[in-house]
């Protein structure tokens, strides 16, 4: 609303467009991979990756939820 009144309709509406494709789904994803590598301490791994694939299937769709349970995948051997 604010971006309508001080630049017009085109900005607001593009803002609208990159905050849909890019930020929530990049959102979700880090909290999900950060949920992850907390809760792998206490439960085992395939749970972890099996309950961030049915989040992120329900909040976004196949594609968001391939690339979350792959950052989660990889993130311990990064660590490591």
């Amino acid at each position: 609303m604010y971006l309508r009144e001080a630049y017009g309709p085109r900005v607001a509406f593009l803002y609208g467009w990159k905050c849909l494709l890019v930020m929530d789904p990049g959102i979700t994803a880090a909290l999900a991979a950060g949920l992850a590598s907390y809760v792998g301490y206490l439960v085992p791994l395939f749970l972890v990756l099996t309950a961030a694939l049915l989040i992120l299937l329900a909040a976004h769709g196949p594609l968001q939820a391939a690339l979350g349970v792959a950052i989660v995948g990889l993130e311990p051997r990064c660590i490591r």
